[in-house]
């Protein structure tokens, strides 16, 4: 996704406006769990800073996962404020998003605010009660009959704590 700043480049102050409302191909790479079908949108500026491009926006999306504790699938939003820089190639000497010639490529500044902005686990709602760890039904849908008492070996010690402190 390249957008022409060469209208912007030779005059410092400048901006160039930027909307996009589209489908962004290579956006289902970001996870195995995470789909992007339906168009994105970002609204925006791109401003020349002394030669430096500053790209200020609000990217919006839309996309498709499965909750983290029963597995259902789920439609989720995003909003994310995008503030960016964009040096000339070769004229930074630290790891920068970089414009050759007079064209920005947008497409990876998104895929990275994306990464960064996604939750660790999603859920389908607050109340989730998710699968039973050993038979795997949700327990959101009905209840099963595994027994909840089995205590963990590690912890076998703790088992009657209480019981000798109340003997005492």
């Amino acid at each position: 996704m390249k957008f022409d700043v060469s209208s912007i480049l030779k005059l410092d102050g400048a901006q160039l406006p930027i909307e996009i409302n589209q489908v962004i191909e290579g956006l289902d790479t970001i996870s195995d769990e995470v789909s992007f079908e339906l168009p994105v949108s970002f609204k925006g500026t791109i401003l020349n800073i002394g030669g430096v491009l500053n790209l200020k926006g609000e990217f919006n999306a839309t996309y498709k996962t499965v909750c983290s504790r029963c597995l259902k699938g789920i439609e989720a939003e995003m909003s994310i404020d995008v503030r960016e820089d964009f040096f000339e190639e070769g004229k930074s000497e630290e790891e920068a998003y970089t414009y050759t010639g007079k064209y920005v490529e947008l497409e990876k500044v998104f895929r990275d605010n994306i990464v960064l902005n996604l939750p660790t686990k999603q859920v389908c709602s607050k109340q989730c009660k998710g699968l039973c760890p050993d038979c795997g039904t949700n327990l959101n849908e009905k209840t099963c009959d595994c027994k909840d008492d089995e205590i963990d070996s590690r912890l076998e010690v703790l088992k009657n704590y209480f019981k000798n402190q109340e003997d005492n």
